[in-house]
C-alpha cells in the first residue's frame, strides 16, 4: 500500500519514484524501509521470528536444503531491497519539494508500520497472550 502511495504521490511507477524519498517524506520513507526489512527477515520486524520459525520448522523436518534455499532467496532480496534503500536515503530527489499525504492516510500508514514493528519486538509475549486467551474463550 505504501508503494501504491507513493506511486500516487510522485506520479512515477518506476523505482526512480523512490529517488530522494528519504527527504521528501520521512514517513512513507520509514514505513517503507520497516516494510522491506520484515520482507527480509531481518529484527526488529516481524518478518524476523517469521523466517526463524521457518526454517527452524524446515530442519527440524530434516530438509536442510531448502532452508539453504530460503537463506539464498534473503541474501537475493537483501540486494533488491538495498537498491530501493539507496534511492530512498542516499540518491538526491530529481523533484525538489515535499510529498504531502493526508492525515488519514499518514494515520492508516503508521497503523500499518506499528504492528510490523511491534510483533518483531514482542513476538513471544504476542504468540502467549493470543493463545491464552482463545484457551480462555474455548
Amino acid at each position: 500500500l505504501v508503494v501504491a502511495i507513493i506511486a500516487e504521490r510522485t506520479g512515477r511507477e518506476t523505482l526512480e519514484g523512490y529517488r530522494g524519498l528519504g527527504a521528501r517524506s520521512g514517513l512513507l520513507s520509514v514505513a517503507l524501509l520497516v516494510f522491506l526489512v520484515s520482507l527480509i527477515g531481518l529484527p526488529p520486524t516481524a518478518g524476523f521470528p517469521g523466517e526463524v520459525q521457518l526454517i527452524r520448522a524446515v530442519l527440524e523436518n530434516g530438509q536442510v536444503w531448502l532452508a539453504v534455499v530460503a537463506v539464498i532467496n534473503t541474501v537475493v532480496s537483501v540486494y533488491y531491497y538495498a537498491r530501493i534503500i539507496k534511492l530512498m536515503f542516499l540518491d538526491a530527489a530529481e523533484e525538489p519539494g515535499r510529498v504531502v499525504i493526508s492525515q488519514p492516510v499518514r494515520a492508516f500508514v503508521l497503523a500499518m508500520v506499528i504492528p510490523v514493528l511491534w510483533l518483531g519486538l514482542f513476538y513471544d509475549s504476542t504468540v502467549a497472550f493470543i493463545r491464552d486467551l482463545t484457551m480462555s474463550l474455548g
